[in-house]
């Protein structure tokens, strides 16, 4: 049901009034003229003080009438005046509700606004953690091969004569994973007087191998020989010999990049060749000793 509104009692009230004033006051205060004249036709001929009388009465009638009306118009006017500054309260009223909308709208949006941004910026944090977190397990798990260091061993024949020397690296995964599809290479020459500066520490042919290397473990890299000729040369300042290689592997992680290792060392030799009787020393090359990344294929 429909509520009812001040506006609607208003004109309701003022519908009752205007009943009122233009059906009830002309039934209530009419000359009786024509009753009296269907009732008696002969006073048509009465004197003129009743036919005075009868005027007054009518006269008194119409300004009682005319009074009403008057008040009706007032009541009206007020009435409208008043409809009209409701109107304007109700069109106010309007304007402020549809401002309070705008701002909670506005509001709204700027809440939702915020809140997808907030959103976001979770998100955002979420996966800048779960990659800190994947980049630390890597850092912290993956294999991680060098070069422990470069030996050598004397080569003797089944007389047990001295023959010449083997020399290699000592290859060391100190990571917690295994490195797989490890390769490495080995090459050795001499130079006279010294090695050049734009050589480019090629491979020279002497094989590549491949294997994987345990967590926490060490394995044996390719071997150069030396023949006693050549250790002489050295041993007295004749020429230096320099051997380098390099080692590949990957990780466990998948998208990790392939690992390089790169090594060059040059061999030093104090003593008596011939007896066989000579230490061996190795000193860190100032070239061709890095660790780098290359890109990932499989």
């Amino acid at each position: 049901m429909r509520r009812l509104t001040e506006g609607h009692i208003a004109l309701g009230g003022m519908a009752l009034f205007a009943i009122w004033l233009f059906v009830a006051l002309p039934l209530l205060y009419r000359p009786n003229a024509t009753i009296q004249h269907a009732a008696h036709p002969a006073e048509q001929h009465a004197t003129n003080q009743e036919t005075k009388s009868k005027k007054d009465e009518t006269d008194e009638a119409l300004a009682y009438y005319t009074l009403w009306l008057m008040v009706f118009t007032g009541i009206l006017a007020f009435a409208t005046i008043g409809l009209g500054a409701a109107t304007v309260g109700l069109y106010l009223t309007g304007e402020k509700q549809a401002k309070i909308a705008k701002l909670a709208g506005l509001r709204q949006f700027r809440q939702t606004r915020d809140s997808i941004a907030l959103t976001k910026q979770s998100a955002e944090a979420a996966q800048r953690s779960a990659i800190v977190s994947e980049q630390a397990l890597i850092v912290s798990q993956r294999a991680y091969v060098s070069v422990k260091r470069p030996t050598n061993a004397n080569l003797l024949d089944s007389a047990k004569r001295f023959r010449g020397q083997n020399f290699w690296v000592i290859w060391e995964n100190s990571g917690n994973t295994e490195a797989h599809d490890f390769k490495t290479a080995m090459n050795g020459l001499w130079f006279a007087p010294d090695i050049p500066d734009d050589f480019d520490f090629h491979d020279l042919g002497e094989g590549t191998f491949g294997s994987t290397l345990g967590a926490r473990s060490e394995i044996e890299g390719g071997k150069s020989f030396l023949n006693p000729e050549t250790l002489k040369m050295i041993a007295e300042r004749r020429c230096r010999y320099y051997f380098w290689g390099w080692g590949e592997y990957k990780d466990a992680f998948v998208g990790t990049p392939v690992h390089r290792i790169e090594f060059c060392f040059e061999i030093q030799i104090d003593g008596d060749v011939d007896n066989a009787n000579f230490s061996v020393y190795f000193r860190t090359h100032n070239r061709h000793n890095r660790h780098l990344n290359k890109d990932r294929t499989a």
